[in-house]
């Protein structure tokens, strides 16, 4: 009996080693394991941080993608009220009066209206400034030489008479 006993307690006694050592594996693996899922969480903390300030920067790159794109619609927008403006003035200054252009002047008019936007834009221009030009020397050389002012007589006209009328009428009924 104490053989057995003997043999218990010696089965006994490696067991508990097993368990002790067991429980030491376990006791490392559940170290190792919380280790791993703090290393874990701290990744994807700091993915989380990747991944907002990525938001942040799409949204700051969105932002600016619109407002170049407003402001190239607002350049556009321009540009074509200037090109109407001018095509608009050179058409009052030229096509408006036909009848007193030459046949080549008129050629050149019709060029010009035939060529690329920008270039015709810029001919359209160069015509309106020199005819500008034209004009302001027509408007000083006729300051140099007014004519002669024209007499005028004194006459009254049929509004001063209404005018007078009127006040006349005022004073007869303020005297009732």
């Amino acid at each position: 009996m104490s053989r057995e006993f003997d043999s218990l307690c010696e089965t006994s006694a490696h067991e508990g080693e097993q368990i002790e050592k067991k429980r030491e594996h376990v006791a490392k693996e559940s170290k190792d394991a919380t280790a791993d899922i703090v290393k874990m969480n701290g990744n994807m903390s700091a993915m989380r941080s990747d991944l907002d300030g990525l938001r942040s920067l799409s949204k700051d790159k969105h932002a600016e993608a619109m407002k170049r794109m407003d402001d190239q619609q607002k350049r556009f927008k321009d540009l074509g009220s200037l090109n109407m403006a001018v095509d608009n003035l050179f058409n009052r200054c030229f096509i408006v009066r036909k009848q007193n252009i030459t046949k080549a002047n008129l050629q050149n008019i019709d060029r010009i209206k035939n060529e690329p936007e920008a270039q015709k834009t810029g001919e359209m221009l160069l015509m309106l400034s020199q005819f500008y030009l034209d004009m302001k020397d027509i408007a000083t050389k006729s300051k140099d030489h007014q004519r002669k002012p024209e007499q005028h007589f004194n006459s009254v006209t049929s509004f001063e008479i209404i005018c007078h009328c009127f006040n006349q009428c005022v004073l007869i009924f303020a005297c009732r």
